[in-house]
C-alpha cells in the first residue's frame, strides 16, 4: 500500500522539476532508443531522476518515504506489435491508482465481448434460447423447436438420431423376417412385439407403411429382391401351392433309359422339364447326374444339334454313355473334338472340352447349338476369364442349357453366378444386385469387395424354387 502522507509528484517526456537533497541520477535504457525523455519521482526528502531513452513508452515508478521503489510500470503510448512488446510489467500495482491500461488488450478484450455476443445473437435465432443462460429457454411452439433441431443449420444438427437399419429376408416359401433392430415407431405400425416374421401375402402392405418411415429417415429398410418376389409370386398372392412337381410324359425317350432311372432321378428329370430343360442338376457324385441329363437331352431331341462341354479326360467316356443309353442313336453322329483341326460342325451330337470350346467358340456359335450340356459346371466359377466369356457366347442362343455340378459354389457364392446367368439370365442380370444381396458386397478402398456371403438360406430357396435341385 502507498502511504496517504506520501507525495507523488510524476512527469513524463521533456518535464524536469526540482528537488531537494539526496539526489540518485543514473541512465535507464528501453528495448527502442529513439529519443530521449527525462524523469524525475519525489517523495519526502528521496527522490530519482533519470533518462528515458524511448519514444513509444513512458515509464511510471512509485516510491514511499524511505526512498525504495514499491512498483514500476510501462505504459506504450501506441498499440506496439507483438515481437516488440515491453517485458517490464507492474510489479505491486494499486488499487486506487489511476494508471492508463494497456490499449491493445483492451481492444482485444471488447473484440472478443463483440464475437461472443454475435455468437449468443446466431444461438438465439437458431435454438429459441436466450443469450443470458440464467433466463433458461423460451416458450416456444413444440413444432418450431423440432424444426430447430432438425434444420441443417441448427445449433443440434450434428446429434441427430442414427437411422435404424435393417432388410427383410426370406424364411420359408410362403413367410419372411425382418431383421432389424429395435425402433418404437416401426413396433406401432407392425403391432407385433415379439416375432418379426410376416407371410409373404402381408409383404406389400407392411411396406408401403414402413416407407412412411424410411422417408422420414427413421430406419432403412432393404426389401426383398425382385427375382425372388417372381419367383413366389403365388405365395405373395396368398395362393397355398405345395412344391410337387408333376411327372414329365417320357413317352418319346427309350424305354431302356427311363426304365433305369431311380426314383429321386426321376424326380430331377421331371424338375428339369418343368424349368423348360434349363436346369442346374446339382446332386453328389454318383448319384447319376449323367444318366437323368441325357433322359432330359433326350426329351428335347427334335431341336438338336446338341452340345455337351465336359473336361477333356471324360470325352469319350460321355460318348460310350450316349451310346449305352440311347440306342438308337448313330455313333457317326457322335463328334468328339480332340484337336483344334477338327470340324466341331459335323455330327449331331459334338463333345468338346473347355479349353476346346475357348478356342472354337466362333465356329460353335454359327452352328446354333439349341440344346447343351455343361458336365462339371464349376470350371465357370470366374465370369471375367475367357471361358466363361466362351460360353455365354455360344449358349446365347440354345433353349434347353443343363449344368451338371456336385459343388456348384466351391468356396463362395460369387462362383456360382455365372451358372445362373447361364440357366436364367433374367433371374440376375446384374451382378451387383447378386453380390450385395448374397456375397456381402462391400466397398474399400479397392473398389467392391464380393468375397463373402449373405443370405445362404434365402439363396438356397430361390435356387431350388427355379432352377436347381440337388
Amino acid at each position: 500500500m502507498i502511504n496517504a502522507s506520501s507525495a507523488q509528484q510524476i512527469h513524463q517526456g521533456s518535464n524536469t522539476s526540482s528537488h531537494k537533497s539526496n539526489t540518485l541520477s543514473g541512465g535507464f535504457t528501453s528495448q527502442n532508443k529513439n529519443t530521449n525523455s527525462s524523469v524525475i519521482l519525489k517523495d519526502g526528502n528521496s527522490s530519482l531522476s533519470g533518462n528515458v531513452s524511448n519514444s513509444n513508452s513512458s515509464r511510471t515508478c512509485i516510491t514511499g518515504n524511505s526512498g525504495a521503489t514499491i512498483g514500476c510500470e510501462s505504459t506504450p503510448n501506441t498499440v506496439v506489435p507483438a515481437q516488440h512488446k515491453p517485458t517490464s510489467t507492474l510489479v505491486f500495482p494499486s488499487s486506487s491508482s489511476n494508471v492508463n491500461r494497456n490499449t491493445s488488450q483492451s481492444s482485444f478484450y471488447k473484440s472478443s465481448a463483440s464475437q461472443n455476443q454475435a455468437q449468443h445473437n446466431k444461438f438465439q435465432n437458431e435454438t429459441g434460447v436466450a443469450p443470458n443462460t440464467n433466463k433458461g429457454v423460451k416458450n416456444i411452439p413444440q413444432s418450431d423447436l423440432a424444426a430447430a433441431v432438425t434444420s441443417d443449420n441448427s445449433f443440434f444438427s450434428k446429434k441427430k438420431t442414427a437411422t435404424v437399419k435393417g432388410s427383410a429376408v426370406l424364411i420359408s416359401r410362403d413367410r419372411f423376417v425382418l431383421s432389424i433392430g429395435y425402433c418404437s415407431p416401426l413396433v406401432e405400425i407392425y403391432s407385433v412385439t415379439k416375432r418379426w416374421d410376416f407371410k409373404l401375402e402381408e409383404y406389400e402392405e407392411l411396406m408401403r407403411r414402413a416407407r412412411i418411415l424410411m422417408q422420414q429417415g427413421v430406419i432403412e429398410l432393404e426389401g426383398l429382391p425382385q427375382p425372388l418376389l417372381q419367383a413366389f409370386k403365388p405365395a405373395c398372392q396368398g395362393k397355398i401351392t405345395d412344391n410337387h412337381v408333376p411327372n414329365a410324359d417320357l413317352t418319346r425317350v427309350p424305354d431302356t433309359l427311363t426304365g433305369s432311372l431311380m426314383p429321386f432321378q426321376r424326380d430331377g428329370v421331371n424338375f428339369a422339364i418343368s424349368r423348360e430343360g434349363r436346369v442346374i442338376i446339382a446332386d453328389d457324385m454318383g448319384l447319376g447326374k449323367t444318366i437323368q441329363s441325357i433322359c432330359v437331352a433326350c426329351y428335347y431331341r427334335k431341336e438338336w444339334p446338341l452340345l455337351v462341354v465336359v473336361p477333356s479326360s471324360v470325352r469319350f467316356a460321355w460318348s460310350e454313355q450316349l451310346q449305352r443309353w440311347i440306342p438308337n442313336l448313330n455313333p457317326d453322329d457322335i463328334n468328339v473334338v480332340v484337336t483344334g483341326k477338327d470340324d466341331v460342325t459335323a455330327g449331331k451330337v459334338v463333345i468338346v472340352s473347355y479349353d476346346m470350346m475357348t478356342k472354337k467358340k466362333n465356329d460353335l456359335q454359327h452352328v446354333g447349338f439349341k440344346v447343351a450340356i455343361l458336365d462339371e459346371s464349376h470350371f465357370l466359377k470366374n465370369f471375367r476369364t475367357a471361358r466363361c466369356q466362351a460360353a455365354q457366347l455360344i449358349l446365347k442362343v440354345s433353349k434347353r442349357v443343363i449344368l451338371l455340378s456336385g459343388t456348384p459354389a466351391l468356396s463362395r457364392p460369387a462362383e456360382l453366378y455365372t451358372q445362373l446367368r447361364l440357366v436364367k439370365p433374367q433371374l440376375f442380370p446384374n451382378f451387383h444386385l447378386f453380390g450385395l444381396r448374397y456375397c456381402d458386397g462391400k466397398q474399400n478402398n479397392f473398389g467392391w469387395d464380393y468375397s463373402g456371403s449373405s443370405n445362404l438360406p434365402e439363396l438356397q430357396l430361390l435356387l431350388g424354387e427355379t432352377i436347381m435341385i440337388r
